[in-house]
């Protein structure tokens, strides 16, 4: 709520009723209220809000919003003219110091909890301002004296009242607020829920069409591969060779496209050492494994969801190369209280703003075609989908940035 902005119309709608009224106020107060009106100084300050008001006016022209500041400041310099102008009109007999209770209530409902405080402290000093008796030309006289207590009594009247309608309807304004926002966040996350379901069936289509070709291909490799025996296809050999390793490789990629990214489908559980874990890491590195340092955890065997927990581990470690492109990735593997930690750090931080919306769907800093934002967005549903938690840090003192995938792990023991 703090960093939404004011609608500037608004505000300058509300001033030219201040206008109208301060004007009738001055004009036919002495007539129909019954009380003195200083009309040189009253019409001053009555000028000077018109003054104002036309200023804002053509800064309206300019821009639609204001921020929280700009608005705290004119409610502020608005409720300092008004305890001016009641001054010079009557005091506190004038009824409308009510106008005072008005400033606080607008500022309850489009302004922060500190520029609310800070404008019902002022209505409130500026109300008691009035009570100057010399100055109001009241004697205080026996006779007059339960008239002055009244006065007083609706002082602190409008004191208490106005503290509590401060905390109140800030408090309801606020909660107003957290419900929107969270509405907002659902509907955010069921758009990007539904955009993600379509685009993990065309990746299932496409992972069932390229199935059959890669068959072929392998077929055919492993045919070529069986001419070693013949010198002059040795080079024919090692290409087949490299053919049916790759094809491998891809069949394990698609494999995890149509099984891994579904929701729809429950994995299951599979025991597996961390070293069989960290191999099946470093075999879909394939060349980058060169830069990555694995550290902890050996001989611990675990039952995760193994295909989802490689594929974010992988993903994690690519973004963080991707991240320091010259220096050395660190994969921390460790375990407590029954969870499966990994920690990938690279050199470098990341900026607020990236920090920020990191985890969303499609967003990526990444070059056009070198990515599509999903990967920390599928870690981090892995994660939920597992019952554990996954978040990205970036410490500025020691320029380091942090990956934390923690998972909740089963049946775990030291292997033999």
């Amino acid at each position: 709520m703090c960093h939404r902005k004011v609608d500037l119309k608004g505000i300058l709608q509300l001033r030219w009723w201040w206008v109208l009224i301060a004007a009738v106020l001055v004009v036919f107060g002495e007539r129909f209220l019954g009380i003195s009106v200083l009309h040189s100084t009253t019409l001053g300050i009555v000028l000077t809000m018109l003054l104002s008001n036309i200023l804002l006016f053509f800064a309206a022209k300019r821009r639609a919003y204001i921020s929280q500041w700009a608005t705290g400041c004119i409610l502020m310099v608005d409720t300092l003219l008004l305890a001016l102008l009641l001054r010079f009109a009557g005091g506190p007999m004038n009824p409308f110091t009510a106008l005072f209770f008005v400033q606080i209530v607008i500022s309850s409902v489009i302004l922060d909890a500190k520029w609310t405080w800070a404008i019902a402290t002022l209505s409130v000093a500026g109300f008691a301002s009035l009570f100057h008796v010399a100055e109001l030309g009241v004697p205080d006289t026996p006779s007059v004296a339960p008239f002055n207590a009244h006065l007083k009594g609706m002082w602190l009247a409008f004191s208490s009242v106005s503290f509590l309608v401060a905390y109140f309807v800030a408090r309801m304004v606020r909660e107003i607020d957290d419900r929107e926002r969270r509405l907002q966040n659902l509907h955010i996350e069921r758009l990007n829920q539904e955009r993600l379901i379509s685009l993990t069936r065309l990746a299932m289509g496409a992972a069932h069409e390229l199935s059959t070709p890669l068959s072929t291909i392998a077929v055919a490799a492993g045919e070529i591969s069986r001419y070693n025996e013949l010198p002059d296809r040795r080079e024919i050999v090692r290409d087949a060779e490299l053919i049916l390793k790759e094809v491998k490789r891809i069949k394990g990629i698609i494999s995890r496209m149509s099984g891994g990214t579904s929701r729809s489908q429950k994995r299951k559980n599979e025991r597996i050492r961390v070293e069989q874990l960290v191999e099946m890491v470093k075999e879909s590195l394939g060349d980058m494994e060169d830069r990555v340092r694995f550290n902890g955890c050996s001989g611990l065997e675990i039952s995760v969801q193994v295909s989802g927990l490689a594929a974010s581990i992988v993903e994690l470690v690519k973004n963080a190369l991707h991240a320091s492109p010259s220096d050395v990735v660190d994969v921390d593997i460790s375990s407590d209280c029954g969870f499966f930690n990994v920690v990938v750090s690279n050199s470098g931080v990341i900026s607020p703003l990236v920090e920020a919306r990191i985890g969303e769907p499609f967003f990526t800093t990444k070059e056009p075609g070198k990515g599509m934002g999903l990967g920390v967005y599928l870690v981090n549903l892995f994660a939920k989908e597992c019952g554990g938690n996954f978040m990205i840090s970036s410490d500025r003192v020691a320029y380091k940035t942090k990956a934390e995938l923690r998972i909740p792990i089963y049946d775990m023991e030291k292997a033999a």
